[in-house]
């Protein structure tokens, strides 16, 4: 079997970046822009989401330059203000019982609102909880 301890850490490099990244833009980016490359092999496969933030203000006041809603007013409506399935790993082969499929998945969403500073929510997903989960027990944990 494959050592599962790669995944975590492709995982968690994506995390840092994508942080990063939102910390200086308060926005999301796709792997090229947050500098993220995924890694080569022949036991796994990744994917990534893509972001394009379009959102709207409380009283219709947003920075573009900042992407921030001005003057502290809250976001009523951020469509693509996340990546829906940002970074995903699929195994080729089987693992265990675990079957080759899209079996990691992380979407993440960024906080808009001017008082957020870029803050990221991480929500993971293992697909074959039951069968998979197993190999990657501290997946739900990172970015948390």
């Amino acid at each position: 079997m494959p050592n599962r301890v790669p995944l975590l850490l492709f995982f968690s490099s994506y995390v840092k970046l994508q942080d990063a990244y939102a910390s200086e833009t308060n926005a999301l980016g796709k792997w090229v822009a947050i500098g993220y490359k995924a890694p080569g092999g022949t036991n796994f496969t990744y994917a990534g989401g893509d972001a394009a933030p379009s959102v709207t203000c409380s009283a219709g006041a947003y920075d573009e330059a900042s992407g921030k809603c001005k003057d502290g007013e809250t976001v009523t409506s951020a469509t693509g203000a996340a990546i829906t399935d940002g970074w995903t790993a699929a195994n080729t082969i089987k693992l265990n019982d675990c079957p080759a499929q899209v079996n990691w998945k992380l979407s993440a969403a960024v906080g808009l609102a001017a008082s957020d500073n870029g803050s990221v929510t991480y929500t993971q997903t293992i697909v074959d909880e039951d069968n998979c989960e197993g190999l990657t027990p501290n997946f739900k944990a990172i970015g948390k």
